[in-house]
């Protein structure tokens, strides 16, 4: 944990000092590599996710794409598959605050639905690259039902329950091109 905030702390020093006044506005097509992890406080379960997405920006602030990424930990492991839509609302500075919802599924150990909203700040350069650093909150959700057999004192039934994979916080960690 001490070398992601050293080396978090050297991305954002390098992204203040080069020519602060000149911000690239992104235009056309924009890559974006993303690295995240997640708590989710129910369970304490944590998970690190590494995902991809491609797209372009349609006006100088709102991007839309695809993506498609890798989540896991010890136990389990999803490959989310997703619809992107990201806004940044300034380029007065190199220091943007910024907004992103992603909509999808999921395969892997399970198939169902996954979603986050992320917000935070995008660090640009005139070099056509960025950085961003982004709160999250994330839903994985299955489709399928998990069943187990429980048994009552007048014999057995089934009960109905949600297999469940971390839904929680996290921070995101991201590079555009």
């Amino acid at each position: 944990m001490k070398k992601l905030f050293g080396f978090l702390s050297i991305v954002f020093l390098f992204s203040f000092t080069v020519e602060a006044q000149r911000v690239d506005v992104p235009s056309g097509y924009r890559g974006f590599l993303e690295y995240s992890t997640s708590y989710c406080p129910i369970d304490g379960l944590t998970a690190i996710e590494l995902s991809t997405t491609h797209g372009c920006y349609f006006t100088d602030n709102a991007f839309i794409g695809m993506g498609i990424g890798f989540e896991g930990s010890g136990d389990w492991f999803l490959m989310p598959i997703f619809v992107t839509l990201k806004y940044n609302f300034s380029y007065d500075s190199p220091c943007t605050p910024t907004a992103q919802v992603r909509l999808g599924s999921y395969l892997g150990d399970d198939i169902g639905v996954c979603g986050d909203v992320a917000f935070g700040l995008r660090f640009g350069s005139r070099r056509n690259l960025a950085f961003n650093l982004m709160l999250v909150c994330s839903l994985f959700q299955p489709i399928d039902y998990g069943y187990y057999l429980t048994y009552d004192d007048y014999g057995g039934y089934y009960d109905r329950r949600w297999v469940d994979y971390p839904s929680g916080f996290g921070i995101r960690f991201g590079i555009e091109w």
